[in-house]
């Protein structure tokens, strides 16, 4: 089954504050708690979200554009939380392949609001993921604004998979228990800074 990346995007209305706030929460260390510490499972993300702060977005948030991803989307909701500089947007759902093999993703992406002077940059982001995921990266997709890791998730840990297993060349099913995590800077120009996405994907309902 070869993957394409599903990047969850909104229309967002901001209203710009007076003074620039610097965007220094962090959208790895809410996607470890979120999405890799649960393994993408929606209910107990969702759970924990929930608790610690987070709320559906409101009404004045477009829904997501369609992207051309090769993934149907199947079921996705979302949560929201404000931080200084701007918001993340949490979203989990569950996704069919081309083959049909159901696949779970979850996702938390930063959306700046102000202009960001000191905000932690993708090199900060892409080494505290590295050391979450615990296995090097995927040398073929390992660039300036994007980063992926692959490996088998155990009860002991993260176990790298061969630099060979390419998840966006794969046809037919992932190796079982694969797991897909990539980070993402995207550059807006009419937002006030990249936006990051960093995003869980693996097989399973």
């Amino acid at each position: 089954m070869k993957l394409r990346l599903i990047v969850v995007g909104l229309g967002l209305f901001f209203c710009q504050p007076t003074e620039a706030a610097s965007l220094q929460a962090d959208p790895v260390r809410d996607f470890i708690q979120l999405c890799g510490e649960t393994q993408g499972t929606g209910a107990t993300a969702f759970a924990l979200a929930d608790s610690t702060g987070w709320t559906l977005p409101p009404s004045r948030m477009h829904p997501p554009p369609g992207f051309d991803s090769g993934i149907s989307k199947l079921s996705i909701q979302y949560r929201m939380k404000t931080v200084p500089g701007g918001l993340f947007l949490l979203a989990i759902g569950t996704a069919a392949g081309n083959a049909g093999v159901p696949m779970r993703m979850c996702s938390i992406a930063s959306y700046p609001t102000t202009y960001v002077e000191d905000a932690l940059d993708f090199a900060t982001l892409r080494q505290e993921l590295n050391g979450w995921a615990g296995v090097p990266p995927l040398a073929k997709h390992n660039a300036l604004q994007f980063v992926m890791f692959v490996f088998k998730a155990g009860p002991q840990g993260h176990f790298p998979l061969p630099q060979s297993v390419d998840p966006l060349a794969i046809d037919g099913p992932w190796p079982d228990g694969a797991v897909v995590v990539t980070l993402t800077s995207v550059d807006k120009v009419d937002a006030a800074g990249p936006f990051r996405i960093v995003s869980y994907t693996t097989a399973g309902p």
